[in-house]
C-alpha cells in the first residue's frame, strides 16, 4: 500500500508540475485597462509660440466658435485713418506670426479687415479689404505662401469699440486673423 500511495503522490505532483509548466508557455492574456486619452489642444504649440511675452504688445489669442484660433494684434491702432499701411508698432507681432506660420505649414490664415465709421461705406469696405491685403503681403514677404492666406473686408461692421471717440475709432481700424489647420 505504501507503494500505491507513493505512486499516487508522484502522479499528482507530476500533474501539478505539468499544469504549471503548460501555463508558462501559454500565459493568460493580460487584460489592459483602457484609459480615455486626454484630449490634446491642437493649438497648444501655436499658442505657445504666439503668446505675448514681456512688455511687447504681442498677439491676443482666443478660440473662435468655428474651431479656428483668433489672433488679434494687441495695443493701439494698427492703421492710420484712411490708410492701409501697417504701422511700425504692429510689425513685430506680424513677423512673429509669419515665423510661426512658416514653422507650421498646416496653418492657414483668413484675414478680415475693418475700418472705423468715418467716411463713405463703400470706401470703408474697400479700405478694410486693402488693410487685410497689406497684412497678407507682409506675411508673404516673410515666407508664408500666399495660397495659405485669404482676405476679406467688412468696412465699419462689427466695431470692437465706440466710434464716437478718436481712441475707439483707432481700435476699430484693424485686421482680425483667423488661423485654421
Amino acid at each position: 500500500m505504501g507503494n500505491t500511495l507513493s505512486r499516487t503522490l508522484i502522479a499528482v505532483t507530476a500533474s501539478v508540475v505539468l499544469a504549471a509548466c503548460s501555463q508558462w508557455g501559454n500565459p493568460e492574456p493580460s487584460v489592459a485597462t483602457a484609459r480615455p486619452a486626454t484630449p490634446k489642444d491642437p493649438w497648444e504649440a501655436v499658442k505657445a509660440e504666439l503668446a505675448p511675452t514681456g512688455t511687447s504688445s504681442g498677439i491676443a489669442l482666443a478660440s473662435a466658435s468655428d474651431g479656428s484660433l483668433k489672433a488679434n494684434l494687441q495695443g493701439d491702432a494698427s492703421f492710420d485713418k484712411g490708410s492701409s499701411a501697417i504701422k511700425a508698432a504692429a510689425q513685430p507681432s506680424l513677423y512673429q506670426l509669419s515665423q510661426t506660420m512658416s514653422r507650421h505649414p498646416e496653418l492657414h490664415a483668413r484675414l478680415v479687415g475693418y475700418s472705423d465709421n468715418s467716411g463713405d461705406a463703400d470706401f470703408n469696405v474697400a479700405l478694410s479689404k486693402n488693410r487685410a491685403r497689406s497684412v497678407a503681403e507682409y506675411l508673404t514677404a516673410h515666407g508664408v505662401e500666399d495660397s495659405r492666406i485669404a482676405v476679406e473686408g467688412r468696412g465699419a461692421a462689427d466695431p470692437v469699440d465706440d466710434n464716437s471717440s478718436s481712441a475707439g475709432r483707432a481700435r476699430n481700424r484693424r485686421v482680425e486673423i483667423f488661423l485654421t489647420m
